[in-house]
């Protein structure tokens, strides 16, 4: 009966979709090929619109001073860390011409879980962790860095990492986030979001997904109200993209503990009035303003906050445990690391975040991001015995980075 509900879930979510085919990945997801033109029938014209320029690294006169500054031997493993890869890139999967990949969610943990979820809704509302804002305070911990100065680009590259001992029901991940808060943010905040997560009960599958996350009413889901990748509509796809959200990250690109480092470049962009979303070397595609007279007016998504630039950047790991107590801070905790497992206080082996910055006024208006610890509240849920971060440093290129991360419940103090 549930997998007969998710089916018809899905038949709701593409109808009117052309596919023309499938492929079953190695991690088991399932690849839809569906028709570009038949995502979009409204659109006003077929023409891609023209992508936007990455944001450049700042000036030297726009970085932080020298006070922090890493040696090159504790910074060679991210200097030398090669471009992680989605699966289906390092396949070598071609779409049929005129098509784009589309993930299908199977829901595997609503179909086979032990679970209270009445019914599907209830179960992607209550049981699939959304990513910051947190409000329910006594499930997540975060290590989390803010720089309060509006926006039009927020980039940085992100280290890429197999999370350990992630449970089936708890998530981690790392990302960034352009953002404003509003009056009350659980109601009113506004977010276009992209990281790297693994979270069995959104994807079925313990693998790290490459993800995107939008908001216009706080916690609230829906068509161009906010959701995960394209699970609800909003998101428009760049037709040329190979890469694409939901995607899952190739095992054998996962940094490894005095190893090989891998990481991808990602960045949110507001470019003539669409939010692009940039990950591992390629435009994904946008989010479209209602400013956006190029795109059809039922495409649109109302942004009453971020429509001309966000007020918040923030990059930051993040940790969702659904069976702790309520406490301050939490307990017990879950075991799960936040990217290496190793506390963002610790040497070059810890997860990192390296050149973030952001266009002030245009892109290439570009200054260093002046990161500070996200401040204490509600929404803060820091406790550096559980994940951790790093000062703000500098690498002997006098480019920004901090280190971040941890091992959950079972590091010394978190419990």
């Amino acid at each position: 009966m549930r997998r007969s509900e998710v089916d018809g879930w899905n038949a709701q979510r593409a109808r009117g979709w052309n596919i023309v085919g499938t492929v079953q990945m190695p991690s088991g997801q399932i690849i839809e090929f569906v028709e570009y033109a038949s995502l979009y029938p409204d659109a006003v014209n077929v023409i891609p619109p023209p992508q936007p320029q990455q944001t450049p690294t700042p000036s030297q006169d726009r970085r932080r001073g020298a006070e922090d500054k890493v040696s090159a031997e504790e910074t060679a493993p991210m200097h030398n860390a090669r471009r992680a890869r989605t699966e289906y890139e390092e396949l070598g999967i071609q779409a049929p011409e005129g098509t784009v990949p589309m993930p299908r969610p199977t829901f595997d943990g609503y179909v086979e879980g032990n679970h209270s979820a009445e019914n599907l809704d209830s179960y992607i509302k209550n049981h699939i962790a959304t990513p910051l804002p947190s409000y329910d305070g006594n499930k997540k911990l975060y290590a989390n860095k803010q720089d309060l100065r509006t926006h039009v680009s927020n980039a940085a590259d992100v280290s890429t990492w197999d999370y350990a001992n992630v449970g089936s029901t708890e998530m981690s991940l790392m990302q960034g986030a352009s953002l404003c808060s509003g009056a009350s943010p659980s109601t009113t905040m506004e977010a276009v979001e992209v990281g790297f997560m693994e979270q069995s009960p959104l994807y079925s599958n313990s693998s790290i997904h490459l993800f995107l996350y939008f908001r216009t009413a706080g916690g609230a889901q829906g068509a161009r109200i906010g959701g995960y990748d394209e699970l609800q509509a909003g998101f428009k796809r760049e037709p040329s993209a190979t890469i694409f959200p939901g995607a899952v990250m190739s095992s054998s690109t996962m940094s490894v503990v005095n190893g090989t480092h891998y990481s991808c470049p990602v960045e949110i962009q507001l470019f003539q009035n669409r939010w692009w979303v940039h990950a591992c070397g390629q435009w994904m595609g946008y989010y479209p303003t209602q400013n956006s007279v190029a795109d059809a007016a039922g495409e649109r998504i109302t942004f009453d906050l971020i429509a001309s630039g966000a007020c918040r950047a923030d990059w930051y790991g993040e940790y969702w445990h659904p069976g702790v107590n309520t406490g301050s801070p939490p307990t017990p905790w879950a075991n799960g690391d936040v990217g290496s497992g190793q506390h963002g206080n610790s040497s070059g082996q810890a997860a990192w975040i390296y050149n973030p910055r952001i266009g002030i006024t245009t892109p290439s208006n570009t200054f260093a991001f002046n990161g500070g610890n996200a401040p204490g509240g509600a929404f803060s849920g820091y406790d550096p015995d559980c994940y951790s971060l790093s000062n703000m440093l500098l690498d002997v290129n006098n480019i920004t980075f901090f280190r971040l991360g941890g091992p959950g419940g079972d590091g010394s103090g978190c419990n």
